[in-house]
């Protein structure tokens, strides 16, 4: 559904953004998911197109406290998010953890499978927490969570969370046995 302003300038401008139209999406209103999930960035791919010389797309993570070393949880895989940033947004992050990168998924305490880790341009140490919602929480052999979040965007950068505060695996699972089932329609 397009939801177009009233007011006088409220031209469409093919592939721009803008609050003149905008797209209102199924699973912003039928979400199933209970509530969003504060995740770590642990790692980023290389964008295309207009994306190009900038991170695309982030691998997200969520904590298993009591699974890691040197008091560190051990980080499981959710889900690449590429939607819900602007272009500027992208520069901002390039530029603040550009330099912040490890040498693979082992010393930031990732938990992840050869396969996945094949697409991780760059890994992160420190990444920020994000507050991401999707339409659900899918089971999935590609995520070390055991579970995908499906057609993820970000809402926010959660500055006031660190990985400890962060939604964890444990409560990821809470999440999706708590998810609204599904009807007919949605078969």
């Amino acid at each position: 559904l397009m939801l177009k302003t009233l007011s006088e300038n409220a031209t469409y401008a093919p592939s721009k953004r803008s609050l003149n139209w905008l797209k209102l999406k199924k699973d912003y209103i039928k979400s199933r998911l209970a509530d969003a999930i504060d995740a770590q960035v642990v790692g980023v791919k290389s964008g295309v197109g207009s994306r190009a010389g900038l991170f695309g797309s982030f691998l997200l993570a969520v904590p298993e406290h009591g699974a890691g070393q040197g008091g560190m949880p051990l980080m499981k895989t959710i889900s690449w998010v590429g939607t819900g940033l602007k272009k500027d947004e992208l520069r901002d992050f390039k530029e603040k953890y550009g330099h912040c990168t490890a040498a693979g998924p082992e010393e930031i305490g990732v938990d992840i499978s050869d396969a996945a880790a094949k697409k991780v341009t760059a890994w992160l140490k420190d990444g920020p927490i994000w507050e991401v919602l999707g339409y659900e929480l899918s089971e999935s052999t590609e995520h070390s969570c055991g579970l995908a979040l499906r057609f993820p965007r970000r809402i926010r950068e959660r500055e006031d969370k660190d990985v400890q505060s962060a939604t964890s695996f444990e409560a990821v699972w809470d999440i999706f046995r708590s998810q609204r089932p599904r009807t007919e329609q949605e078969e």
